[in-house]
């Protein structure tokens, strides 16, 4: 199976220099993933973030952002969010997480360090438990806030390779079926908050 990676900016947040940051999108999806019978959606809890990313004291509300972010997307693919009793033909799980990354500036010896944040958006197809679906994004981020224009530009940035349904008189059918990725990256993305 292929994974779909996506990493948001996991405190996503203001970056502290003038220029505006770049935000790195990766994604994956199973080919045998039945996009075309998922009608539904479905939350389950929040995972933890992919190392070297570690959760912050704002990962629990940049989660809760997402997760109407998250809505949104979908919603606006021709997906429904289930809720009650009835089971969703797909379950979404979103984590985000910071790390601080020293760099070099130039040949000195001389070191900065930049916080960089990460958002996880992965699906599961809930009558299997199958990975279906996986994307990630990261840029340098402000930790001691949440930036909301940069988070809905970096969920909008991960969930755009998700599959369109789109719902005629017939079954449905999927509209621009997701390009398989290679697990390599999908190129370094300008974002102007």
């Amino acid at each position: 199976m292929k994974w779909i990676g996506l990493l948001l900016p996991a405190a996503l947040v203001a970056c502290a220099s003038t220029r505006p940051p770049t935000v790195l999108v990766h994604t994956d999806s199973s080919p045998v993933a039945p996009f075309a019978t998922y009608r539904t959606f479905g939350f389950g809890l929040a995972g933890a973030p992919p190392a070297p990313f570690q959760e912050s004291a704002r990962s629990f509300a940049v989660e809760r952002r997402m997760r109407a972010l998250v809505v949104a997307e979908l919603v606006g693919k021709g997906y429904s969010e289930q809720r009650g009793p009835a089971h969703p033909d797909f379950v979404v799980t979103v984590a985000s997480g910071y790390t601080a990354e020293a760099f070099s500036m130039g040949e000195a010896p001389l070191f900065e360090t930049a916080e960089i944040g990460a958002i996880v958006v992965d699906a599961f197809d809930a009558s299997s438990a199958a990975h279906v679906w996986h994307g990630t994004g990261e840029t340098e981020v402000d930790p001691r806030k949440i930036d909301d224009p940069l988070l809905q530009t970096g969920v909008h940035r991960v969930l755009a390779s998700f599959p369109v349904r789109r719902a005629d008189s017939g079954p449905a059918v999927i509209s621009n079926q997701v390009p398989q990725a290679h697990g390599h990256e999908d190129g370094a993305l300008r974002v102007v908050p």
